[in-house]
């Protein structure tokens, strides 16, 4: 894939010390290749000649001659030890890799195959990075037009040498040569519009509402709903991901391992305690918490559904004779359809009373209510959960040299635009709450990742906000306050 005269010269610029990708390169590289051609052997003195031989190209490859305390009477004599071909090529791959890993600390050139290696190894963590970046800001912040430029010319370029590469550095204004070797690479593999070019698509997430650009603009908050004498309590709010949830207790957070949160959502109305319920979506695992103290309560599996792509909303709500009912689906986060609305019912006394993580759920359901009837919906904690869904669109501009994103969220209940709100760096991830108290999770916000929006006197004011916990392993994207 790369250019030749590229990889002959690269290494040493870009990689300050061979022996991090060393041990990776025998593993993923040499021992493969070492097993293929050793599985076409049989005899003794064929294995003994192809380690001899595979050693001796091995080291020259690296700048190194066969070192003299090295020899073959242990490879012979395990080769000796058995006739099962299957244990003599084990034998002699595991020769060769023993002594390659020997050598990490005398290492002298750098071979173009290893080169090849280490970079696509260390551009993993290049793209890795660059999909988190590029959820809210560009990758590479210059024009879209010297990007392309710069790709043309690796198109009509023939023999790229590292020269050429330094030169594309300093066209699109780099001080480091990964964005271009990146760049490269992922033109090579046909995805270089999605990782540099392509601003965010459009999308919706929260409660299911209106389609998108179905969203009426004009209209007054404090009508779309009634609201209830139950005061909002931001401070019970609880955030989850990556199989941890977090919630305060008193003035600090408590950060727990729960494997499967990923989504959450409040159980309404219980008073014994309050009680979230998770669901990893790639696995269909739920599990239901009590909060303060926090404990496992239940542990299901949510049945999968073969027409629905993998849920990626989830809610909770009482049906018309109270009774809990579970929500999840998928919702286009392009056009806001939500494909299948999936129940699962249980009683709040059979919860309560559960010693044993098991439990029979209702075979019926008694009804759900219109959460988003406008007028007549009355806000009440004790039946329902998220009612808010986010709008996201993001603007790509060229301010100058520079390209900058813009992100726009329109806040929506039901039909009904509420708030708009922009951004150039700090996205939202995850919404809840009503027409009168909104809770937003940003989680990238250095000052308020975690905000409490009301309705006042018509318009909507930030009230409140918090920090959320820092944790090497949690990485927060799903919000829900239990009463």
């Amino acid at each position: 894939m790369w250019p030749p005269k590229l990889l002959e010269t690269v290494g040493p610029l870009v990689f300050s010390d061979s022996r991090k990708y060393y041990d990776a390169f025998v593993k993923q590289v040499m021992w493969p290749t070492w097993t293929n051609e050793a599985s076409k052997l049989s005899s003794l003195i064929d294995f003994r000649d192809f380690a001899e031989d595979a050693w001796a190209l091995y080291t020259k490859s690296f700048g190194l001659t066969l070192a003299p305390s090295l020899t073959f009477d242990q490879l012979i004599k395990a080769l000796k030890a058995t006739t099962d071909i299957a244990k003599r090529k084990t034998s002699t791959v595991n020769f060769l890799q023993e002594n390659a890993f020997a050598l990490r600390e005398h290492l002298k050139t750098w071979p173009t195959a290893f080169v090849s290696f280490a970079i696509e190894l260390e551009l993993e963590t290049f793209y890795s990075v660059a999909s988190k970046v590029s959820r809210f800001r560009p990758v590479l912040k210059c024009s879209v037009e010297s990007i392309e430029q710069v790709i043309k010319q690796f198109e009509t370029t023939q023999d790229l040498t590292l020269e050429h590469f330094q030169g594309y550095c300093r066209d699109l204004g780099l001080t480091t040569l990964w964005p271009i070797l990146a760049l490269w690479h992922s033109h090579e593999r046909g995805d270089v519009e999605e990782v540099f070019l392509h601003a965010p698509l459009p999308r919706i997430f929260g409660a299911t509402s209106c389609i998108r650009n179905a969203i009426e603009r004009n209209c007054n908050p404090a009508r779309l709903a009634k609201n209830t004498r139950l005061p909002f309590q931001f401070d019970k709010t609880v955030i989850a991901g990556n199989g941890y949830l977090a919630f305060k207790n008193g003035t600090e957070y408590e950060v727990h391992p729960a494997p499967r949160a990923s989504l959450v959502a409040n159980l309404p109305g219980i008073s014994d305690c309050r009680y979230v319920w998770c669901l990893k979506p790639d696995s269909l695992e739920a599990a239901i918490y009590c909060i303060e103290p926090f404990k496992l309560v239940l542990e299901f599996e949510v049945p999968k559904d073969e027409t629905d792509s993998v849920p990626n909303w989830i809610d909770c709500q009482r049906d018309t004779e109270g009774a809990l009912v579970l929500l999840w689906g998928h919702i286009n986060s392009l056009t806001g359809n939500l494909n299948t609305q999936n129940v699962l019912a249980l009683d709040e006394d059979a919860l309560v009373g559960n010693r044993g993580l098991n439990i029979d759920f209702l075979q019926s359901i008694s009804g759900l209510p219109n959460r988003h009837h406008v007028g007549h919906a009355r806000i009440d904690w004790r039946d329902h959960g998220n009612l808010l869904s986010v709008h996201h669109t993001v603007n790509d501009e060229q301010q100058g040299h520079q390209r900058l994103w813009t992100h726009n969220y329109e806040i929506v209940f039901a039909d009904y635009l509420l708030m708009t709100l922009s951004t150039d760096a700090r996205p939202i991830e995850s919404i809840y709450g009503s027409p009168f108290d909104v809770v937003l999770l940003s989680p990238l916000s250095s000052t308020q990742p975690l905000q409490h929006w009301t309705l006042e006197d018509a318009k909507y004011v930030l009230k409140a906000s918090q920090q959320v916990p820092k944790h090497p392993s949690a990485n927060w994207t799903s919000v829900c306050v239990a009463h």
